[in-house]
């Protein structure tokens, strides 16, 4: 799309480009490791932070994390959606979009011990 908005006239580009920042369609993945790993969290319901521990795995509110060990140091691995997104994918396409990018990130990184959220956190409500 950023494509498309750079042969756009000036209005339209603008539009376009704020569309790509503020859509609600959206992913993000994120590896944090070593000390960053420890200040890793998600907003929990009623807006009260909750933080992520080093060494779990889980999925609640958008947020998906899985640990790992890399350079003998703690690691965190998240994917996160927009509230949108996350309902229209389903946990299952989830699981799997999580999943690819974890194997992917430990692999590139030589990581160890890898943790994944448990099988019944995939399943639909």
């Amino acid at each position: 799309m950023g494509r498309i908005a750079d042969g756009l006239h000036d209005d339209e580009r603008d539009y376009a480009r704020s569309a790509l920042t503020h859509s609600p369609w959206w992913l993000r993945t994120v590896s944090y490791f070593g000390v960053e790993a420890r200040t890793v969290g998600y907003d929990g319901i009623g807006g009260e932070d909750k933080i992520i521990t080093a060494g779990t795995a889980g999925h609640t509110s958008g947020a998906w994390w899985a640990s790992s060990n890399c350079d003998g140091k703690p690691a965190l691995h998240t994917l996160s959606s927009s509230y949108t997104y996350d309902n229209v994918i389903g946990p299952q396409t989830m699981s799997v979009l999580f999943r690819a990018y974890v194997d992917d990130i430990t692999k590139r990184r030589g990581c160890t011990h890898v943790t994944y959220p448990d099988a019944k956190d995939f399943r639909a409500p």
